[in-house]
């Protein structure tokens, strides 16, 4: 029992905090841009309209969210709230989703009807008639219209009434033109604006805005311009009526060639139309057609995408019409745009790409000169040792001789002791030291230059004929031909300091030189070519 009162109570409590706080929640919740802000100038104009763009599935997500929810507690409603919910519902798809809001607007209509409150239940009726010219549905629209009579309805519904007809008649205006009024029904709509005037007293918020429309009417546009000027800056761009008043103002400043002005005055409709979710106006459509005009045409373009997903998403089949119009023209200037933007991008990535190769050339070139100045520091680095080495060995060598001497003094001096001269004269007689001598100088020499140069023989066959090369059997120790050879490496190019240290004749050291140099393969340059041993694979840089 107890839930089942719960469950009966509940719902009247939800729908009221519902009420009052859900319009907060939608209108503020999630909001990128201030909702009072507004533009100066039409450049500003055209940055919060893409601004306003970027938030609009969004609020429009919001706006039916709010809507299902006011449909959840309407299931669980009584009579009373009903009503109050449905009015609500009414109002939220009102310029949303236009079938949608016939279709709630019957069911208000009989449940305010049944309830007695024919007020509420002829101002529901009357707006719902408003919205038949966008559906297509225009004798139904005239002849629901005319079933009213002015006279016999409350002033407020008598206000609207008159409203309802000027709003009726601008939408018929509009059907065979897209930029102006069509002057077929411009007189009907100057008519009910007219009875409008008479009943409003100039005290009145929306005054100015009547009042604005006579002088357009009038062909008074100057005077239009100051009056909705005037109303225009009177009014929050959140008040649904503001997008009616910058559209005139726009209207207004077209007539007189102001075509800036005119971007400017209909982007505030628009953004106030995205800002308030509402999908069935018109004025992305003629912005887009501005926009593209002077020369925007990705901008135009996303204009006129957008405007055809509210059409037909609100289900306003008249603005169909002269979207059909323009977005062949619109897409074709899109597509050419977008066409030269890929040239463009192409142009620039082959820009790219061809410095990215000079790039990697020039890198690699950089890294040839490092690897040469690697190979240059090796080589002196390994000259640095060869150097180290020839100086040690060269040490060595003098400490042997030193080591030698100092042997032969003693044996001299023990010889000239004990007498021993004709001893001494035989020793110094058969050379029998300097042998020794020589041996010994051989062994060091050959070892050292081996070791400095451990490839020195397989070069030097290199630079010789295939069948007249020198074994490589020993690797240690050089032949005379082969000392000969490492002398002039050396740079030691005289014969008589060769055959001193050799131990031969000059003519046997020259006889030497000479048959090598017949067994190589380019006697030209044999020389130079020995001269180059160890180095030759060096290449350093001019």
């Amino acid at each position: 029992m107890v839930n089942q009162i719960i469950v009966t109570l509940m719902p009247r409590y939800v729908i009221l905090l519902l009420l009052l706080v859900a319009p907060l929640l939608f209108f503020r919740c999630g909001n990128d841009e201030p909702m009072e802000e507004v533009p100066s100038n039409a450049r500003d104009a055209m940055r919060a309209l893409s601004v306003a763009l970027d938030n609009h599935d969004d609020r429009c997500a919001r706006r039916t969210q709010y809507i299902d929810s006011l449909k959840t507690e309407l299931m669980y409603a009584e009579l009373g709230d009903s009503l109050t919910l449905l009015e609500e519902i009414v109002k939220g798809y009102r310029h949303f989703q236009l079938d949608s809001f016939v279709y709630y607007s019957d069911k208000a209509i009989r449940v305010a009807d049944s309830m007695g409150k024919s007020d509420m239940a002829v101002a529901l009726g009357l707006r719902k008639i408003e919205s038949y010219p966008l559906l297509l549905r225009f004798d139904e629209a005239l002849n629901d219209f005319d079933e009213f009579d002015p006279i016999s309805l409350s002033d407020a519904n008598r206000r609207l009434y008159y409203e309802v007809g000027r709003r009726m008649y601008l939408y018929f205006t509009t059907v065979h033109s897209a930029g102006a009024l069509y002057d077929g029904y411009i007189g009907k709509f100057a008519e009910y604006n007219d009875s409008l005037l008479a009943i409003l007293s100039p005290s009145d918020p929306y005054y100015k805005e009547s009042l604005g429309y006579k002088y357009i009417c009038d062909d008074e546009i100057l005077l239009s311009i100051a009056v909705l000027s005037e109303q225009l800056s009177d009014m929050s761009i959140a008040d649904e009526r503001y997008s009616d008043v910058a559209s005139m103002l726009g209207l207004s400043y077209y007539l007189r060639g102001r075509e800036e002005m005119w971007r400017y005055a209909t982007s505030l409709a628009a953004i106030s139309e995205i800002r308030l979710a509402m999908r069935d106006g018109e004025t992305m459509r003629r912005l887009a057609s501005g926009y593209y005009k002077v020369g925007h045409h990705g901008f135009a373009y996303r204009l006129m995408v957008e405007s055809d997903k509210d059409v037909a998403a609100s289900g306003a089949i008249m603005r169909s019409v002269h979207i059909s119009e323009d977005i062949p023209v619109i897409s074709e200037a899109y597509l050419s745009a977008q066409k030269a933007s890929r040239f463009r991008l192409i142009a620039i990535m082959i820009c790219l790409v061809a410095i990215s190769c000079l790039a990697a050339i020039m890198l690699g070139n950089k890294l040839r000169d490092k690897k040469k100045l690697d190979e240059m520091a090796m080589a002196l680095k390994q000259a640095n040792k060869s150097k180290d080495m020839y100086i040690s060995q060269f040490l060595s060598l003098c400490a042997t001789y030193v080591d030698k001497i100092e042997d032969f003094n003693r044996l001299v001096s023990r010889k000239l002791a004990a007498g021993q001269i004709e001893e001494l004269f035989e020793l110094a007689k058969t050379e029998k030291v300097i042998d020794e001598q020589r041996i010994l100088f051989y062994d060091i020499f050959d070892r050292a230059f081996m070791r400095i140069y451990p490839n020195f023989i397989k070069e030097v066959n290199m630079l010789l004929q295939d069948d007249k090369q020198f074994s490589e059997s020993d690797g240690v120790h050089l032949t005379p031909e082969l000392r000969i050879l490492a002398f002039m490496r050396l740079g030691l190019e005289s014969g008589s300091q060769m055959s001193r240290f050799l131990g031969l004749s000059v003519n046997t050291v020259y006889a030497y030189r000479n048959r090598i140099k017949s067994r190589a393969k380019n006697r030209d340059s044999f020389e130079w070519d020995i001269s180059q041993i160890g180095i030759r694979e060096v290449d350093i840089p001019s």
